[in-house]
């Protein structure tokens, strides 16, 4: 069914719907898929099991948030007709034909399928961007409530607080929120470890540190980390990203400017070498080709990047700088393209303009490997 034609039987079935979250975004994927560029870790297009795998973890998002949004709403019809509509809307947009003759859903990586059906449950909810940030906030209040003591830090070398920001992004805030020593109670192990590189690089006379955060909660942490690398290297200047609009758990521009608000961190709103820098992007992770002209020239003047998180390890390869990678490997799909089991931790450094993995063909430890033979 063409989207226009599920757009207009979704106005019969919920009048309130809101389609213009639904017709922006795939009028943008349908450019970017057009472009040409390598996607990564893959397109759907190319291979079976990460598109079942896809189709089934979105089809569980949907029916939950449906689920919820029914039992609050009285603009809704019942929980099966809405989660019906929203999925013919989903394949009525899978299903759009590209000028190559390829479906859209051929051409999209799992990045793209998140901004699909985020628009959709947006087109059923009117509040879903307001409570994003009321929950974003809350989530980063646990965590800032529980960030240690100024006079802790002082006593920890840098590596062990990098150690916690990398594994801060496995606690569950609302449970294990509240305390440090409470959220770090599970043993926490490195099976890549980078952290010695990192330091020394950043040591250098005037290095300019490209930070791109992750979630809400770890944000806490990742701002933690910055005013402390600014405390020790004094030639040190951070171009912090984040997200201008509020896209699932990531961090954005609001919830960044709440954490700002607390003791521990204020004062990076005074620090001259610390920059803020919004990049809109409706995607749960940022890929190089899709940065925007401001960004992509911050990143060549620039020379280090540190990015947070295993979606943007997935999704933010060949970058044209130096970049460090910090992240847990936590689902499947992070154990195929790194080799290492589940809960390890990593921190990375790839040189620029390389790809540190093959889906299904090269991990990053035969990366790493043939990295070292080569040199």
């Amino acid at each position: 069914m063409p989207l226009a034609e599920s757009i207009s039987r979704t106005w019969e079935r919920i009048p309130a719907f809101n389609h213009q979250p639904l017709r922006q975004i795939t009028a943008r994927l349908a450019h970017d898929c057009s472009l040409g560029f390598t996607r990564l870790p893959c397109v759907m297009g190319g291979d079976g099991e990460k598109l079942r795998f896809n189709l089934d973890y979105q089809d569980s998002r949907v029916k939950t948030r449906v689920e919820e949004l029914c039992g609050l709403s009285r603009l809704l019809p019942s929980r099966d007709e809405t989660t019906t509509a929203c999925f013919e809307l989903i394949t009525a947009a899978l299903t759009i034909p590209l000028r190559d003759g390829d479906f859209l859903w051929q051409k999209m990586n799992d990045n793209d399928l998140d901004a699909l059906v985020f628009s959709v449950l947006e087109g059923c909810d009117p509040n879903r961007q307001l409570n994003l940030l009321r929950e974003g906030c809350h989530t980063n209040q646990l965590a800032l409530d529980g960030l240690p003591s100024r006079d802790l830090l002082i006593s920890w070398p840098l590596e062990r607080i990098i150690e916690y920001q990398v594994f801060a992004g496995t606690v569950w805030w609302p449970k294990r929120g509240g305390a440090w020593d409470r959220s770090f109670d599970r043993k926490r192990v490195f099976g890549i470890d980078h952290r010695g590189s990192f330091v020394k690089e950043i040591r250098r006379s005037r290095c300019n540190l490209v930070f791109f955060s992750d979630d809400n909660g770890e944000l806490a942490w990742d701002l933690l980390l910055s005013r402390v690398l600014l405390e020790i290297f004094p030639s040190l200047r951070i171009t912090f990203v984040t997200n201008t609009i509020p896209v699932g758990n990531n961090a954005n521009a609001v919830t960044l400017q709440y954490c700002l608000n607390h003791p521990q961190l204020e004062e990076l709103r005074r620090q001259n070498r610390f920059r803020l820098f919004l990049e809109e992007n409706a995607r749960s992770s940022l890929e190089p080709f899709l940065f925007s002209k401001k960004l992509s020239t911050r990143m060549a003047r620039s020379d280090l990047a540190f990015l947070k998180g295993v979606g943007l390890f997935e999704t933010a390869q060949r970058l044209p700088l130096p970049a460090f990678y910090g992240f847990v490997i936590h689902s499947k799909d992070s154990e195929l393209i790194t080799g290492l089991p589940k809960c390890s931790g990593v921190f990375v450094r790839i040189p620029e303009n390389s790809v540190a993995y093959s889906f299904r063909k090269k991990t990053l430890l035969n990366f790493l490997a043939d990295s070292r033979f080569e040199s």
